[in-house]
């Protein structure tokens, strides 16, 4: 964060530490996540306020649909067929 203001700065990289594993789990699971993020990029740095929107709302979507293959990734369940129980 650039706020200027330190403890908005150490907030926003605590969060970011928490988010790790499971950014991680994103890039295995969303084979376009790198296209995805790129475009996200280029939207925001040429102000495209409208597209921008347009494009978070659907990454945002995108991630609701795929929390419990996350979860499942973090805790090491995303081998199994979700809909079978554990043997």
């Amino acid at each position: 964060a650039r706020s200027g203001n330190v403890e908005v700065e150490w907030a926003v990289a605590g969060a970011s530490d928490r988010l790790h594993r499971p950014r991680c789990a994103e890039l295995d699971l969303i084979a376009e996540f790198d296209e995805e993020s790129l475009e996200l990029r280029r939207l925001a740095s040429q102000g495209a306020r409208g597209p921008l929107r347009q494009a978070l709302v659907a990454y945002h979507r995108r991630r609701l649909r795929l929390v419990s293959a996350i979860v499942r990734s973090l805790h090491g369940l995303s081998d199994r067929d979700p809909r079978r129980p554990a043997e």
